[in-house]
């Protein structure tokens, strides 16, 4: 890692250091665009195994089928989008953690301004156990919760949430909240376990543990969210035939894939 010669290094989670084989491929995949041609003809068949080939990495990664995984390029990006989409009523409530990054929730709370949805929020800082944890969840609970919103783990203290536990714990509500999921410091520093495939959105990027570049993270989407929820931001990535203006949606993660980027 060239960024670690003659240094002493900290991680704190804003962006890992590039590995020499990251660089080296990275270079190596824009010098065989170019060679092909960017939009040229031979160029398609070749970028569409690689952007296979990566699905099938981070869906390996996530412990999910691959048609969950929907490439984005950040953590926001990867909430926001699917966020957006849900179908909410006026007079919902989102349940947010108190040690949630801002960026998170000024998208809740504009989300809120927008469809007329009320935020509560809910102590995880203070407690000391998952019990802890799962109780003052529930305390937070109302009967108009739609969504709760946790990190896997906190960006502020680094303590790790019980992601699973609290997905089955909203799985057996009567309404069945969504659950969102900022795993921008979890991905690549974590064994996953089933929160990936637990939650219903569960966004991360390649530039912190992942060692990757900035600009491609990905987010995996459960199937009840990819059956009800709408694009938010719309390109030719989201169409199921991109040359059709009158073509239907991606019926998997590319859905929410928007356009070059």
């Amino acid at each position: 890692m060239p960024a670690l010669t003659g240094k002493h290094y900290f991680n704190y989670g804003g962006q890992g250091p590039l590995p020499n084989d990251s660089l080296a491929a990275m270079v190596a995949c824009w010098q065989k665009l170019q060679q092909l041609g960017p939009f040229g003809r031979d160029v398609w068949p070749w970028l569409n195994l690689e952007l296979s080939a990566l699905r099938k990495a981070l869906s390996q990664l996530c412990g999910v089928p691959p048609q969950r995984i929907t490439l984005t390029e950040n953590v926001s990006s990867g909430c926001v989008l699917p966020l957006w989409g849900l179908p909410f009523e006026a007079g919902d409530r989102l349940l947010i953690s108190n040690a949630e990054h801002p960026g998170v929730v000024a998208a809740c709370r504009e989300l809120a301004r927008r469809q007329g949805l009320a935020i509560d929020f809910f102590p995880v800082q203070q407690v000391r156990s998952d019990s802890e944890l799962l109780e003052a969840l529930n305390q937070g609970l109302q009967a108009r919760t739609r969504l709760v919103v946790l990190s896997h783990l906190l960006w502020n203290t680094g303590v790790v949430m019980p992601i699973a536990a609290v997905a089955q714990q909203l799985q057996a509500k009567q309404n069945q909240p969504w659950l969102l999921v900022d795993a921008a410091q979890s991905v690549g520093s974590l064994e996953l376990g089933d929160a990936a495939a637990q939650a219903d959105i569960y966004a991360f990027t390649g530039h912190k543990w992942c060692c990757g570049p900035e600009g491609l993270g990905a987010v995996v989407l459960s199937e009840r969210v990819l059956a009800e929820a709408n694009p938010t931001l719309i390109g030719w990535r989201s169409l199921s035939n991109e040359s059709e203006g009158s073509s239907s949606w991606h019926k998997d993660g590319r859905r929410f894939e928007v356009a070059t980027s």
